[in-house]
Parts: C-alpha cells; sequence; structure tokens
C-alpha cells in the first residue's frame, strides 16, 4: 500500500510539473508561428553567456576536470537532440536545411544551477532572414530530474523547455 501511495505521489508530481509552464514573454508574440501552420524551424543554440553554478564554464570545468566537461557535453548533445524531438508539433518542424526554414529559434542557454537542479534560459524568434526577433521569451527555473552529472537531468529540462515552447505557441492570440 506504501509503494502504492509513493507510485501516485510521484506521477502527480510529474504530471503539474509537465503541465507548467515555464516561459515569460519579454517582447512580441509567436501568433505568426501559430498561423504559419507546420513551419520549419532551425534551432541555433547559444552558449556564448552560459554559467554553470554562476561560474563561467571553462572556471567551473577547470574546478571538476576535462572527463567531467567530456561527459557534460555528451550529455548537452543528447539533451539538444531531445529537445528538437520534442519541439516537434502541429506548428513547428525542426530541420537542418536552412533553406527550407521559415524561422530561426534561438536558445541562450544562461545558466544550470546544480545545486538545485534548474536551468535558466532566453528564447528568440526570428525570421529566417531577419536577424532582429519577432518574439522574446525568459524561462523562470526549469527543473531537471537528479544531478547536473545525470544525463537525465539536462534532458528533462531541455523537454520542458520544448514542451513549454509548444503550450506558448498553441495559447497565443
Amino acid at each position: 500500500m506504501k509503494k502504492i501511495f509513493l507510485v501516485l505521489c510521484a506521477l502527480c508530481a510529474t504530471t503539474v510539473i509537465n503541465a507548467q509552464n515555464f516561459l515569460n514573454t519579454v517582447s512580441g508574440s509567436v501568433l505568426e508561428v501559430k498561423e504559419a501552420d507546420k513551419a520549419n524551424v532551425i534551432i541555433e543554440w547559444d552558449y556564448s553567456n552560459h554559467t554553470i553554478d554562476n561560474q563561467p564554464t571553462e572556471s567551473f570545468f577547470a574546478k571538476k576536470g576535462e572527463e567531467a566537461k567530456k561527459q557534460f557535453l555528451e550529455e548537452v548533445q543528447e539533451s539538444q537532440e531531445s529537445f528538437a524531438f520534442y519541439l516537434r508539433s502541429k506548428y513547428l518542424t525542426p530541420v537542418l536545411d536552412k533553406s527550407i526554414a521559415k524561422y530561426v529559434l534561438r536558445v541562450k542557454i544562461m545558466n544550470y544551477d546544480s545545486n538545485n537542479n534548474l536551468l535558466t534560459c532566453g528564447l528568440e524568434f526570428c525570421r529566417i532572414n531577419d536577424t532582429e526577433p519577432f518574439a522574446v521569451f525568459e524561462s523562470t527555473p526549469i527543473p531537471g530530474v537528479g544531478d547536473i552529472w545525470n544525463a537525465s537531468h539536462v534532458k528533462n529540462a531541455y523537454i520542458l523547455l520544448a514542451l513549454s515552447i509548444r503550450k506558448t505557441i498553441k495559447k497565443a492570440k
């Protein structure tokens, strides 16, 4: 009975987290994306201002070592692939070929907080030939699972980010 109760509690917690939208609109709207219906999008990842535990990435890995850096980069690559998979919806199709893309989604990863298992980032939607975004978002801290040295932590946060983008597009007016 105790095991059943714990399983139900875990399922409820997961449902609540997955139902949450972690994006706040800074400017603009994604209504154009919603109305485009299955628009092709290129995903650009920007880690130029990325920190881990509020430390520059290189400083963080100087303390943790090369093996930790290698493991982390592998986890990020896998997480980016999961992000693209979960971003796919009736509104967006991630593509690799810029010539068939209508939009660019810039994901600016800001900070991984390994102590609290949180990811924060910014997002920009641009038309393929424009440099200026027509919609800008910031995330609230997105929870991961496990710790930062667990691939599921980073992957879960990226998946929740993709699902939040889908929810934001769906609700656009």
